[in-house]
């Protein structure tokens, strides 16, 4: 490869409004989609339209590297949490829109390494989860494959969240949960759930507008709301 007559220049003499401390030690440089030219140094970065651009350099933490984080983007009339389990393996799983979130220790305020991801390439194909709980054993997560659909269920059978069951996601029958049929039918307070809850106490709690109701996971039974 040839280098052309004149060459090399300094970089000053090419773009010639640049920051003094970008004149000379550039990390790294690149052409973007939008048509600019990004010059990064150290935690710094430029952007120009064209060579003789004023330009000032920002942070390039300020726009660099973000990822789609839907907790903290909501508004505040907005639900920014759908579903909340923790794991068969001791991690903790938040939902939030179709993205969720992974702690592995109990430090709630560092999210784990390479999170959030999306739902539907984790999680059996579910668009989103508005129910994550475990029971017997199992994991269950209740969403819908895609906006208009029903809702359907998944089903991990072990603490290895890459393996679902087989035959899974699949739509749940008329009353998963076998509540009395006063509660289920159509209007009735239970008719939709809200979210689950296991309790210390060893039963499960189901919530659903401003009622709750639990059940003794023993005796598989169901007391008034």
């Amino acid at each position: 490869m040839i280098i052309e007559a004149g060459f090399p220049q300094r970089i000053e003499s090419y773009y010639p409004n640049l920051p003094a401390d970008f004149k000379e030690g550039i990390n790294a440089a690149l052409k973007g989609e939008d048509g600019k030219i990004y010059l990064f140094k150290d935690n710094q970065v430029v952007s120009l339209n064209s060579r003789n651009d004023a330009v000032t350099a920002k942070l390039v933490k300020e726009n660099w590297g973000k990822v789609p984080n839907h907790i903290r983007e909501s508004k505040e009339n907005e639900s920014d949490i759908d579903a909340a389990f923790v794991g068969l393996e001791g991690k903790t799983y938040i939902f939030s829109g179709e993205h969720y979130f992974r702690y592995s220790g109990d430090d709630y305020s560092q999210v784990d390494e390479g999170f959030p991801r999306l739902i539907e390439e984790d999680w059996g194909g579910l668009k989103n989860v508005y129910a994550a709980f475990t029971l017997d054993g199992k994991t269950y997560l209740f969403g819908k494959q895609d906006v208009e659909g029903n809702i359907v269920y998944v089903c991990y059978s072990t603490n290895d969240y890459t393996m679902l069951d087989e035959g899974f996601p699949k739509e749940p029958n008329d009353n998963w949960w076998n509540l009395p049929v006063s509660l289920v039918q159509e209007g009735a307070a239970f008719n939709n759930i809200d979210a689950v809850f296991n309790g210390a106490d060893d039963k499960i709690y189901l919530f659903s507008g401003n009622q709750f109701i639990s059940c003794d996971r023993k005796q598989r039974w169901w007391p008034e709301p």
